[in-house]
């Protein structure tokens, strides 16, 4: 009965030191994705190159974090998220607007099955928001999305970086904007988020849309 006492207290040490060493890694990979993520932020990817070093980060968070549902994924991103790297580039090749500013571009999850893609828009002397309406839904192998509504923000623009409080603001008629047609795109489009891993700082995604030449890796900061 000893031994078996000894043997079950040496088992429980082994998976609680385990555990431990394994939210160690996790840790130390986040912050390297965070800083790499940074160094990266607002430059061109034309070729890819910067995504995949990242990538190499996410595959060994992957390996280690423990499993979960999309559903459990998609409860842990409600809320709102700065865009840190992303998809974008400096040349006009169709990925996001070429005039956005890219430490402006925020995405906002609504509990109600709605989601808002923001972006500051420059250019002409000009500067508008970009109020990209979507909604989703969460199934077993991604959040499905498909852009509703596109609108447009030219007066009274936040001077702070308080640009992700406007959906709810828009939500809740308290901001006058201009709606383009339903019949031009972004509107209608389609496309799919592979969420990977989310916390209370950094939000870690893949995604697939009709506009992605292809899988775009997406590194988000929670705001708070």
């Amino acid at each position: 009965m000893k031994i078996f006492l000894i043997i079950s207290s040496l088992l429980f040490s082994s998976l609680v030191f385990s555990a431990e060493n394994q939210d160690v890694r996790v840790l130390e990979i986040k912050k390297e994705i965070i800083s790499m993520a940074k160094s990266f932020e607002g430059k061109p990817d034309v070729d890819g190159k910067l995504q995949s070093a990242l990538e190499e980060k996410v595959e060994q968070l992957e390996k280690i974090i423990p499993y979960s549902t999309m559903e459990e994924k998609a409860s842990k991103i409600v809320g709102a998220w700065r865009q840190v790297f992303g998809p974008y580039s400096k040349k006009a090749d169709g990925k996001i607007p070429s005039s956005s500013v890219t430490d402006h571009i925020y995405q906002v999850i609504l509990p109600n099955g709605y989601f808002y893609n923001v972006a500051l828009a420059e250019g002409l002397g000009l500067k508008a928001v970009i109020l990209l309406k979507g909604k989703y839904v969460v199934d077993a192998e991604s959040i499905k999305a498909t852009f509703v509504r596109n609108s447009l923000l030219f007066k009274n623009l936040p001077s702070d970086e308080s640009y992700y409080l406007l959906p709810e603001k828009l939500e809740k008629n308290e901001i006058k904007v201009i709606d383009l047609p339903k019949s031009i795109p972004p509107v209608g489009t389609t496309g799919e988020l592979l969420e990977v891993y989310a916390d209370s700082e950094i939000r870690i995604l893949r995604g697939k849309s009709p506009t992605f030449k292809k899988v775009a890796l997406l590194i988000m900061e929670k705001k708070q």
